[in-house]
C-alpha cells in the first residue's frame, strides 16, 4: 500500500479541482446600485458662472461683471422634523423682486407714523427650506463666493454660518458708528473700565452681505403673481371662444356661412364695393377744396 508523497494530489483532489463552472473564467459585468439618501453620490447641485473684466475696470479696481446660476435639490433626509431651516435672506419676501411675488423696494412704514385706528399690516411670513428643487441666481462675485462656501455645508451649518455673518455685520456696523462719534479712537468708560472696542485690533470685517443681489426660488415656482393679470388679460378671448363654440354647436355658424355663400352669387357684393369706391372718390375730391380754403383764410 502506497501513500501520497508531498507535492502530489489524490484523485479525489484532482477531481474537485477540475469540477468548476465552465463560465467561471468568462468576463462579467457587475451592476452596482449607488447608495442613496444621506450617502448619495449623484450630483444634485450644479452651478454655472460667467465673469468678465475690462482694462478700465482693472485700472479703477472695479469688481468684475459676474452672473451665476445654481440648481440645488433638497431631499427629505436633509430636513428636520423638530426644526425648520429658514431660507437665506435672498430667498425671503422682503428681498425678492416684485415680479416673483417679493417686496423688494417696498418701503416699510414707521410704526410711530402708522395710524392706531387702522388695521396693522399682516406680518411677513418666513420662508423655509422644503423638499424639491431650488433656483439660485446672483449678479455679484460676493454672492458667488458665498454660494461656493455653502456648497459643502448642510442646511443646519448654512443657518449657523448665516447667523455668524449677521452677528459680525452688526458688530462691524456698531464699530463704524462708534468711530464716527469718537474720531480719536476708543475711550475708557466713565469709571475707567475699558470700552468694548478697546484694544489694538478692530473687529474683523465681515463678509459682504448683499441679499438684494441674489435670489432663491423654488423651481419651478408653484404660483406667479402675474398669473392673475394674464388671466384677466385673456378673459375676453375666453368669452369670444366660448361664444363661437356655442354658435358652432347650435348650427348658427353653419347657417351664417350658407347665407354668405348664397349672397355671394347675387349683385349685393358688387353694389357694396361700388358704393364704397364712390364714397371714397367723393371724399378725395372734397379734400383739396377744403385745404385751398384753409390756405386762403390763412393768407387773409
Amino acid at each position: 500500500m502506497t501513500t501520497p508523497t508531498q507535492g502530489t494530489s489524490t484523485p479525489a483532489q484532482q477531481q474537485r479541482r477540475i469540477r468548476k463552472d465552465p463560465t467561471a473564467d468568462w468576463p462579467t459585468i457587475k451592476i452596482l446600485k449607488p447608495p442613496g439618501g444621506e450617502y448619495g453620490l449623484a450630483g444634485d447641485q450644479h452651478c454655472f458662472m460667467y465673469c468678465s473684466q475690462s482694462v478700465f475696470g482693472r485700472a479703477s479696481s472695479r469688481p468684475p461683471f459676474c452672473r451665476s446660476i445654481c440648481f440645488r435639490k433638497v431631499f427629505p433626509h436633509e430636513l428636520s422634523d423638530s426644526a425648520k431651516y429658514p431660507l437665506p435672506p435672498s430667498g425671503q419676501v422682503e428681498h425678492l423682486p416684485r415680479a416673483v411675488g417679493g417686496r423688494r423696494g417696498v418701503p416699510v412704514p414707521d410704526p410711530s407714523e402708522v395710524d392706531s385706528s387702522s388695521s396693522p399690516a399682516p406680518p411677513v411670513e418666513t420662508r423655509n427650506w422644503e423638499e424639491g428643487w431650488y433656483l439660485w441666481t446672483s449678479t455679484t462675485i460676493h454672492g458667488l463666493a458665498h454660494q461656493l462656501n455653502t456648497m459643502p455645508q448642510t442646511l443646519k451649518q448654512q443657518q449657523d454660518r448665516q447667523q455668524r455673518l449677521e452677528k459680525m455685520q452688526d458688530i462691524w456696523t456698531e464699530w463704524e458708528n462708534y468711530l464716527r462719534s469718537n474720531p480719536g479712537g476708543p475711550a475708557p468708560g466713565p469709571n475707567g473700565e475699558p470700552h468694548i472696542f478697546w484694544g489694538p485690533r478692530p473687529p474683523m470685517r465681515p463678509f459682504p452681505l448683499e441679499p438684494d443681489a441674489s435670489m432663491i426660488l423654488p423651481f419651478p415656482p408653484s404660483t406667479l403673481p402675474f398669473a392673475s393679470q394674464i388671466s384677466k388679460f385673456i378673459e375676453p378671448s375666453k368669452r369670444v371662444l366660448a361664444i363661437t363654440q356655442n354658435s358652432i354647436a347650435s348650427g348658427e355658424q353653419l347657417e351664417f356661412a350658407k347665407r354668405v355663400w348664397a349672397k355671394a352669387w347675387t349683385d349685393a357684393p358688387y353694389t357694396m364695393v361700388s358704393r364704397t369706391f364712390d364714397k371714397a372718390k367723393e371724399i378725395w375730391k372734397k379734400k383739396p377744396t377744403q385745404d385751398d380754403d384753409d390756405e386762403k383764410n390763412a393768407e387773409k
